[in-house]
């Protein structure tokens, strides 16, 4: 059994202490549901705001690509491939440093720091004057962005239970719609201007309301239950007590490396791997050179930028409710995974072969396209919900976000200049990877289903503990800070 810090321990006898005490933290349906929504109510905004920042200014490139700063940085159409490949470079290579980071640090504060960081870069690109600097800058922008995602993956599954997760991480994954909403509009109320380039009054616009986000998340989101402002002492308490059926862990600063080495060789971290690497080779391609398709197909910009915005309430609904079904009904995430990505194959289709005049059937394909993105929530729950271990959470977390680095950076450089606007090659590769995405995600279910059948034979334990015994032990468990190979009563979701 893995040591168990000293604090650590304080905590379970402390908890141990207040269980005793008080019977009333085995929480009634009513008590959590309570307690649920409050904790929504606080920190689901957070969360959305800050994912809604990161694509803003992640995908700033693609709106500014119609509005004429490939013009004045003299990008060729490999600079412009490579200035969105270059972001995920930097965020490759700070996946790792940031992981350890996640461990070492307050996830919170490091998430607002991270936001203030990339909010004065994305400032900074106002100050570009060719390909060079702005690929510089990209890299330091990805640098910047590294540890958001992964750590808001890990805020849910400190906070919410297993079932619960999927929902939740879908939710603030719709920051993504929100962020393309509001940079849609940003770029539709900057394109006219005349007296400064538009393009760099975007990018001043979107930096500097991140940096003001920044400020906030750094005082509103707690770090972990323990010290949730929000709460009172009995409601932190209930608030951990809650998860422990999870057996994935709460918080660890120690980095371990046994459990480093677990996740390396465990199975579902690899086909967790390979998933967002199929999964991000259409997702690099699609959202840089979506806008130039569009133009091409016969829209002008103001039409682009309010088509982009009419996305919005289409794909929100989608993903909200997917997110909502894949929490309603027991073990269908993959499932749910799996219809997305038939949607988007089908839009990927009608973008690729439908010809030229039929703009608005290349526009609903598009928007079909998008659909595949709902999936990332849904690959944040089986992330946050199928490992257990704090380092090993994180170190999974950051090679399954560091493949999605990968796929993003290969995704640009299949779009050739020469086929632009069609881009035929591009979507077609990008076909072949949702198909691909679709068989790896049969695989993850059979695998999942097999791996908790063995261990239900494995174990054929027959329960005669009590209620507050099992939450006792799921809390000591998750404080304990144990792996999901070391936990033999825990059941992996699919």
């Amino acid at each position: 059994m893995a040591s168990v810090k000293k604090s650590e321990l304080q905590n379970v006898l402390i908890l141990e202490t207040e269980l005793a005490g008080d019977r009333s933290t085995s929480l009634t349906p009513e008590q959590s549901k309570r307690l649920v929504r409050k904790i929504d109510l606080y920190l689901m905004p957070i969360m959305t705001l800050c994912f809604c920042f990161h694509l803003m200014d992640k995908l700033a490139l693609t709106y500014t690509s119609i509005l004429g700063i490939r013009e004045d940085l003299y990008l060729s159409a490999s600079d412009y491939a490579w200035a969105n490949s270059i972001y995920y470079f930097g965020y490759l290579a700070a996946s790792y440093p940031a992981a350890v980071l996640m461990v070492r640090l307050p996830v919170a504060k490091l998430i607002a720091a991270s936001l203030f960081s990339w909010g004065g870069i994305a400032m900074l690109t106002s100050t570009c004057h060719n390909a060079t600097g702005l690929l510089i800058n990209r890299f330091f922008l990805g640098v910047a962005e590294a540890p958001l995602t992964a750590g808001l993956t890990i805020i849910v599954a400190m906070w919410y239970t297993r079932d619960e997760q999927p929902f939740r991480q879908s939710i603030w994954y719709l920051g993504g719609s929100l962020g393309t909403l509001i940079g849609s509009f940003v770029g539709l109320g900057v394109h006219n201007i005349q007296s400064f380039p538009p393009w760099k009054a975007l990018y001043l616009i979107l930096g500097g309301a991140t940096i003001v986000a920044s400020v906030l998340v750094f005082y509103l989101l707690p770090d972990v239950p323990s010290s949730a402002w929000f709460l009172k002492k009995e409601e932190r308490i209930l608030a951990i007590a809650r998860v422990s059926d999870n057996l994935t862990g709460i918080k660890s600063t120690n980095f371990s490396w046994p459990q480093l080495w677990e996740a390396l060789r465990d199975v579902n971290t690899w086909l967790l791997v390979l998933n967002q690497l199929a999964l991000n080779i259409p997702n690099g391609g699609l959202h840089p050179f979506l806008n130039i398709f569009l133009r091409g197909t016969g829209f002008n910009e103001r039409e682009v930028f309010l088509l982009n915005a009419c996305q919005f309430p289409i794909l929100f609904f989608m993903k909200l409710y997917v997110g909502w079904a894949s929490t309603r009904y027991k073990n269908t995430r993959i499932f749910w995974m799996i219809v997305c990505l038939v949607i988007s194959a089908l839009g990927v289709v009608l973008m690729r072969q439908l010809p030229r005049h039929l703009k608005w059937g290349r526009w609903a394909g598009a928007v079909l396209t998008d659909m595949y993105t709902a999936n990332y929530g849904l690959l944040a729950a089986l992330t946050s919900g199928n490992f257990a271990g704090f380092t090993k959470k994180s170190v999974a977390a950051a090679l399954i976000f560091a493949a999605g680095c990968a796929g993003n950076i290969i995704g640009p450089q299949l779009y050739s200049g020469s086929e632009a606007p069609a881009y035929p090659t591009g979507y077609l590769a990008m076909l072949i990877c949702i198909i691909a995405t679709i068989v790896i995600s049969g695989v993850m279910l059979v695998y999942t289903v097999w791996e908790n059948r063995r261990r239900d034979m494995a174990t054929c334990e027959t329960d005669t503990t009590s209620d507050a015994t099992d939450m006792m032990d799921g809390i000591v468990a998750n404080l304990s800070d144990k792996t999901d190979r070391e936990i033999t009563k825990f059941r992996y979701i699919y």
